[in-house]
């Protein structure tokens, strides 16, 4: 026996951002006001025209965005430590080289 059923069609697009730290750090900074007040501030000096048709989409984007500077601050630790190994590795390198 036959049926039908109906199909949909589904069209989206995907991008993937790479930032550094310091813009990493710089979105951070943009997510992290309230986004309340940042849209009262905007709409009452730029006017609302532009931005308020992205508005849902921009509350949604700070919340997942909100604390990315965590991967930053990560990254900057890992460093951090992997200088301090590379330090110690280096004194005791000069301190074979000198004999000790």
């Amino acid at each position: 026996m036959a049926t039908v059923r109906k199909l949909a069609v589904k069209i989206e697009t995907q991008a993937e951002l790479i930032l550094n730290d310091s813009e990493l750090a710089a979105l951070d900074a943009l997510f992290g006001y309230d986004m309340d007040v940042f849209f009262k501030v905007f709409y009452r000096e730029m006017g609302r025209v532009y931005l308020e048709p992205h508005e849902q989409a921009l509350r949604h984007l700070a919340k997942v965005l909100r604390g990315c500077s965590g991967l930053s601050k990560d990254a900057n630790e890992c460093r951090a430590f992997l200088h301090q190994v590379n330090d110690e590795r280096m004194a005791r390198v000069r301190q074979i080289v000198a004999g000790k």
